[in-house]
């Protein structure tokens, strides 16, 4: 298990309490209304998901850099960064140095829909993808594609309508079940990732 797996799972437990909270709430105070708790846990697993992402391919490609192995195609590593790497005779400080370039240069790309995971995961030579989580979640390949679109999906109707109906003007409905639907297959697609990784 890498350790970019364990803070992810870290991240996951910590977000429960959310749902925790929400749960305390409509049995103490049942008509008040603490949907926006699932709604902001519900984002904050995509995120996690995105930061997954994230650390694994810019330490992947440290890794590869550093072994002198083949760089992602149309990668480039500007002079500056070299020549900083250079002044700096300690190997973790160069590490630090090409870690904080990298994480610059990844920061303006989310890693979420299908797309992206698969682009993200090119850069570091991982393919097939959705044939080996396909396994994982005794689907097809297809199924899980269109699973983590649905996700994102209604992650950016939360993110970025509200998630306010437009035709009704209501709020969706949102469920401690949705939630947990979430989060049951980011851990799911993130251990079939994982495998492939380390």
């Amino acid at each position: 298990m890498s350790s970019e797996k364990i803070l992810f799972d870290e991240q996951l437990n910590s977000l429960q309490t959310l749902s925790s909270i929400y749960g305390f709430i409509k049995k103490s105070a049942p008509h008040m209304d603490a949907d926006a708790l699932l709604r902001a846990e519900y984002v904050l697993l995509v995120s996690s998901f995105d930061n997954y992402i994230h650390n694994i391919v810019r330490r992947k490609i440290g890794e590869n850099f550093f072994a002198s192995n083949p760089m992602p195609k149309d990668f480039s590593l500007p002079i500056e960064v070299f020549q900083l790497m250079r002044m700096d005779g300690t190997e973790s400080g160069q590490k630090s140095l090409l870690d904080s370039y990298l994480n610059k240069l990844l920061a303006k790309d989310s890693f979420q829909s299908p797309k992206s995971i698969e682009y993200a995961l090119g850069l570091i030579d991982i393919s097939k993808i959705w044939t080996a989580a396909a396994s994982t979640f005794c689907n097809t390949a297809d199924n899980v594609k269109n699973e983590l679109a649905l996700i994102v999906q209604r992650r950016n109707q939360i993110a970025h309508e509200a998630d306010v109906d437009i035709t009704t003007g209501l709020p969706r409905a949102i469920s401690i079940e949705v939630v947990s639907d979430c989060r049951n297959f980011l851990q799911l697609l993130v251990k079939s990732i994982d495998t492939q990784v380390i």
